[in-house]
């Protein structure tokens, strides 16, 4: 065996028998990737040796060229080729990029893909198809992209199931894909082009699988093992396995093939080692650390009939020899036609991604977070949600990745918010009336959602529609992060404790809050976040006074610290792949990065002038993945929750004013008859009633599905009724829930705060805030005939009762304007002023009338107030007030007023002639208290309705002079003062209009609202409208807290990309060995790449004046390329290196800051607070100027 050596040195480059000016040109080679082993910094090479190796093996006179790198942290590693296209690709591990360059005599470079991990160790092509794959051995997947200029988009092509990729080849033409993988379980497996069937073909010896190529004359597959310095064979079934050689102690990486020639680089001697099928041949020493090696020649691809090029696919094709060319769309794009030639962009997020709550906003970055160009990125691109409170609004996060939701809890608005994640999707809150909610958790395979509430000291699950809430466990000291396990039937937690009394801990505990156990405790001091990683079976929680992050390994029970970092407040947690992410909320305020393996720090994103960063989740389908246990949504037989127990075996559970039945399955409920206050709770979606004498809660069994605000009873028919603003309904139902129906049909704009059955002239009277006006239906007939009865000077018109025997309506109105309490007979005639506050200020919410002592009583949110006036005398009695209140609904029944109260779980009652303390009166268990109405059959008014025997064909309306007023239905013209009425044909809608009277019993609602009730509630599920109640808060107010739309994707890993030209393609002028005229200069700053500035002969550049100025200028260049040597040295061996601007130092100030535009705390948001920046270009670097500088 003979050894040459090819001599590479620091300065001019010394070739052996190569001629001056020579560069890797479009002809046979030999290629191979090559970086410095100097202890001076070099730059990095792609190497060649032209020609048929038959011939420079046969004289022992290789020549060699060289392209280097424009810097020396440039770091070449995996190789491609496209030999009809004369192209040569390879992945840069400092700058994360996938790069080409042509093979004709040019130095511009272009890059395919930028955002890579800096471990891309594979790369192919598919010539037939001119598609790009290449493997990631730290976000673990394949991806491929094309080839061809102009063509957007990539495709993740394998992610499942990777944990260390390597080295990847492909047989187009028999339309597989192989690639290695380390990781627990060494293998070789096999795809189709696209991913799909999916085998592993060799596991048996294998340690390190590096290097993969093709013989395509014998279709056998060639690879390097790197650890056992091995090169092994097989065929493409993985049959016939076999060891060609080993090198005891090699660390053999790349390999290429070539007649019957194996060539193959080892990394630790810095050699290239040549091989035929029987014995080594030749060991060629490099002088530096080769990588991937290939052959670049016409017969390693030969050219077959492929019909993508004619098929004009947008984006993707792939060529199988059976089914032929198929068009694809890449990622966060659908097909536009059924042969998806064309593609147009989803309207959905792209995912894997990462979120996490910074402030008053949500922000989404794509999965290759830690490695992505942020050059273009400012929370303004990313963010969106934004409440505009300027307090930490978000706080938490949780997500559903099979349905594509987001859930958020609001600390400003006390609400759990439920998010699809595409364009134009709204917040709606699901819960509502919490404490500070600093931990959610999706059980995705039962649909519970469970979340801390530390202001309650507890643990609450509901189903993840909000409905069904329950206490898990309470009494705990100061529960913050929270992750389920529904794989173990588990919760865990993390708890503050209360310190120094009480320690911290992390715990855990069955899903129904049985068997519940310490995991650590003492050695926790402020524990945050919690992540599960399914995948490892393993639990993080980070510490952010110990600072650092602990490992719990689920299976041995083994706990260890992962990383840690002095001065970090670790908060938010998660983990994707090998790198650990976590939110700091103290000096390094915003989002961080780390390579588990090597417990490096990689990235810092600062957020300065923001706010405190909060939760992070990584919005990740692989994360939740396909579990089976008793409680899953699809067998479970449970009515209401299933929670795992003990052994995770399922038990059923009923939530508030339900009993669990005698079959373990179903929930019933004892309706009460008499002395009862009924309860509408907006977050639980239910309406319940509160038995007065002992207490006790029982719901009512009816369709509650969305939320009922404003709530009546009427005892001669045993009938409620309810204003519904999501469904824009009033309905009506018994209290055995036997029975419901809508009565009215509202259209988008109304606000229905507040309703009064007359129950003895069979009326029900209703405001409208969003339409400012008050109206009134019959319930005595099954048509819905309904009519206005006060349409102007109405500002914001809210609760309402009625005096039936005086004929009197009264109403609230919290306008700006002229808010106060107001009179007027019931068919809006004789209106009065009975109370007008001495401040605007005034949100009189709830009112009631008792009818036996003549007093009106009212609450007033914005003073805080309990008041009531004498209707005969006039005189004002302020019975109670509690600035720490929101006074939302008031009724009186017998001696006693009850109250809502939206700051309390419970309802308030109190002596209606006040002097004594208003106290919680029944359950702690509400969320959010919207409408109360107490009934006892003692207190019925009773009377005799003037209308009983009236002549009007649709409503009659008393007066307070013991008259009645014939009123005909909207859209009806009145004949005969109302006692005939006949439709009109044709009618203008006015803006107010709510819906049009009806002769038929099926009512059919009018163009502004839909036409079905199935069809009504469609409509406005995804479009909530709730009431407009004010409040001290903005955001406290039946109205949902936030109203923010998702108008544009934010920037991710690969909306669009980026089509090559002058201005837009990122060209990298890459320098090659030649003669001293061509010589290059490199022009970089702070790690980016630059266009390459060749130097010019004299008389081409500035012209010299002087031999002094020349003299003047050479000592300075002198200087400075002493400096530049003196800085190159130090940054090679006490810098780290930097990405992009991502300069990891000891200050904050170098971190990479992003802030919202104007970097301040007032964001710009648009007018439905959407999102500024729809696509993303996956290459997302900086734009060259013009001068190429």
């Amino acid at each position: 065996m003979d050894t040459f050596l090819l001599v590479l040195l620091i300065g001019p480059v010394l070739k052996i028998h190569t001629s001056q000016g020579a560069v890797i040109s479009h002809e046979t080679n030999l290629i191979w990737a090559q970086t410095s082993r100097s202890t001076i910094p070099g730059n990095a090479r792609l190497m060649s040796i032209p020609g048929d190796p038959d011939l420079w093996m046969t004289t022992q006179k290789p020549s060699v060229n060289h392209i280097a790198a424009p810097h020396f942290t440039w770091g070449f590693r995996a190789l491609a080729f496209h030999w009809e296209d004369q192209l040569l690709f390879w992945s840069e591990g400092t700058n994360k990029k996938i790069q080409s360059l042509v093979l004709n005599g040019s130095l511009d470079t272009t890059t395919l893909f930028a955002g890579t991990s800096s471990e891309v160790y594979g790369l192919t092509v598919d010539w037939l198809s001119r598609n790009l794959y290449f493997t990631d051995g730290l976000y673990n997947w394949i991806m491929m992209t094309s080839t061809l200029p102009g063509r957007p988009g990539y495709k993740i092509v394998v992610q499942d199931g990777l944990d260390s990729p390597h080295g990847l080849a492909v047989h187009p033409s028999l339309g597989y894909l192989f690639w290695s993988d380390w990781g627990a379980r060494p293998k070789i497996e096999r795809s189709s082009l696209i991913g799909e069937g999916r085998n592993i073909i060799l596991d048996i010896g294998l340690v390190k699988p590096q290097g993969l190529t093709i013989d395509y004359s014998t279709n056998r597959l060639y690879w390097t093992d790197a650890d056992k310095g091995t090169l092994e064979t097989a065929d493409l079934h993985g049959r016939g396995q076999k060891v060609l050689h080993a090198a005891e102690g090699a660390n053999f990486f790349g390999i290429a093939i070539f007649d019957n020639f194996l060539f193959v680089t080892e990394k630790t001697y810095g050699r290239l080692e040549v091989y035929n099928h029987k014995e080594k041949v030749k060991t060629f020493s490099l002088g530096g650390e080769p990588w991937d090696i290939l052959m670049y020649d016409n017969s390693s691809q030969p050219v077959t009939s492929s019909q993508c090029s004619d098929k004009d696919c947008e984006q993707l094709c792939i060529y199988d020899a059976v089914q032929g060319a198929t068009c694809l769309c890449g990622e966060g794009y659908l097909p536009e036609d059924p042969e998806a030639r064309s593609c147009k962009p989803s309207q959905k997020f792209v995912h894997p991604s990462h979120f996490y709550a910074i402030g008053d906003s949500i922000c989404h970055y794509p999965a290759n977070m830690a490695d992505m160009s942020l050059e273009n990125l400012t929370l303004s691109t990313q963010c969106f949600l934004g409440n505009k409170q300027h307090t930490p609004g978000y706080m938490t996060l949780t997500y559903d990745a099979g349905e594509n939701m987001l859930y958020v809890f609001s600390n400003t608005s006390r609400t759990i918010l439920r998010l699809p994640l595409e364009l134009g999707a709204k917040a709606n809150p699901i819960e509502g009336g919490t404490g500070e909610v600093k931990g959610m958790s999706l059980d995705w395979v039962s649909g519970n959602l469970y979340w801390t509430d530390t202001t309650q000291r507890s643990i609450m699950v509901s189903k993840k529609t909000g409905q069904y809430q329950k206490v898990v466990l309470d009494r705990l000291n100061t529960p913050v992060g929270i992750a389920a396990h529904p794989g173990r039937g588990k919760i865990f937690w993390s708890d503050h404790g209360h310190l120094p009394v009480i320690a911290a801990s992390v715990e855990k505990a069955n899903m129904d809050g049985s068997e519940r156990e310490v995991i650590m405790a003492g050695l926790v001091w402020e524990p945050n976040q919690l992540f599960i990683d399914f995948k490892q079976d393993s639990l993080y929680w980070s510490d952010s006074m110990k600072a650092h992050v602990r490992k719990l390994d689920l299976e041995s029970g083994r706990i260890t610290v992962i990383y840690a970092s002095t001065g970090v407040k670790f908060y938010g947690i998660s983990v994707f792949n090998d790198y650990l992410m976590w939110t700091d909320t103290h000096n390094l305020n915003g989002v961080h990065m780390a390579r588990m393996d090597k417990k490096e720090k990689v990235r810092g994103i600062i957020h300065p002038n923001v706010g405190h960063a909060a939760d992070l989740i990584t919005f990740d389908l692989r994360n939740q993945p396909d579990i089976s246990n008793p409680c899953s949504e699809n067998v479970t037989k449970c009515a209401q929750l299933c929670l795992l127990s003990s052994q995770k075996q399922p038990k059923c559970y009923c939530t508030l004013g339900y009993t669990l039945s005698e079959d373990g399955f179903t929930c019933y409920t004892s309706p009460i008859s008499d002395n009862f206050l009924l309860v509408s709770d907006a977050y639980q979606k239910k309406i319940f009633q509160m038995d007065l004498s002992t207490k006790k809660i029982q719901a009512v069994d009816v369709d509650t599905e969305n939320m009922a605000i404003s709530i009546d009873y009427d005892p001669t028919s045993k009938m409620m009724f309810w204003s519904d603003n999501m469904a824009k309904e009033i309905k009506e139902a018994t209290i055995e829930g036997n029975y419901e129906k809508t009565i009215m049909y509202f259209n988008s704009s109304t606000k229905c705060d507040g309703i009064a059955v007359d129950y003895i002239n069979r009326l029900l009277f209703f405001t409208d805030t969003g339409n400012k006006l008050i109206g009134v239906t019959s319930i005595e007939f099954d048509l819905i005939i309904y009519a206005y009865v006060i349409t102007d000077d109405l500002e914001q018109p809210r609760d309402i009762v009625v005096s039936p025997n005086e004929g009197y309506i009264y109403w609230s109105d919290w306008g700006f304007r002229n808010p106060g309490i107001f009179r007027s007979d019931m068919d809006g005639s004789n209106r009065t002023v009975i109370y007008k506050p001495k401040l605007k200020r005034a949100w009189i919410n709830g009112l009631a009338l008792d009818w036996k002592e003549n007093i009106l009583y009212w609450v007033d949110a914005a003073a805080d107030t309990i008041s009531a006036i004498n209707l005969e005398t006039n005189k004002i009695l302020v019975l109670w007030t509690d600035d720490k209140a929101h006074f939302f609904s008031i009724d009186v029944i017998g001696q006693y007023l009850y109250v809502s109260d939206w700051m309390k779980k419970y309802i308030l009652r109190m002596p209606k002639t006040g002097g004594t303390d208003l106290v919680p009166y029944g359950v702690r268990n509400f969320s959010r208290v919207h409408g109360i109405k107490g009934h006892s059959q003692s207190e019925t008014l009773t009377g005799k309705s003037v209308c009983s025997s009236s002549p009007c064909e649709h409503l009659c309306l008393p007066r307070a002079d013991g008259q009645f007023t014939c009123r005909c239905a909207e859209g009806y013209k009145s004949l005969m003062e109302g006692r005939l009425c006949k439709e009109v044909a044709t009618t203008t809608e006015s803006s107010v209009t709510a819906s049009t009277a009806k002769k038929a019993t099926k009512p059919v609602a009018p163009s502004s609202a839909s036409s079905t009730k199935s069809s009504t509630q469609d409509s406005t599920k995804s479009s909530f409208s709730s009431t407009s109640l004010p409040s001290r808060m903005p955001q406290e107010t039946t109205q949902p807290p936030v109203t923010a739309f998702i108008t544009k994707l934010p920037i991710t890993m690969a909306t669009a990309k980026i089509r090559p030209s002058s201005s837009t393609a990122v060209n990298t002028k890459v320098p090659y060995s030649g003669s001293e005229k061509t010589e290059t200069t490199i022009a970089t700053e702070s790690g980016r790449n630059t266009t390459v500035a060749r130097s010019t002969s004299p008389g081409k550049g500035a012209a010299v004046s002087t031999v002094t100025v020349a003299i003047i200028v050479c000592c300075i260049l002198s200087a400075l390329i002493i400096i530049s040597i003196i800085v190159a040295y130090r940054k090679k061996y006490f810098y780290k290196v930097s990405h992009g601007k991502l300069l990891e130092e000891q200050s904050p100030a170098s971190y990479y800051q992003i802030a919202f535009s104007g970097q301040g705390d007032n964001v710009t948001f648009d007018s439905r607070g959407g999102i500024e920046n729809p696509t993303y270009d996956f290459l997302n670097e900086p734009k060259e100027d013009e001068d190429g500088s």
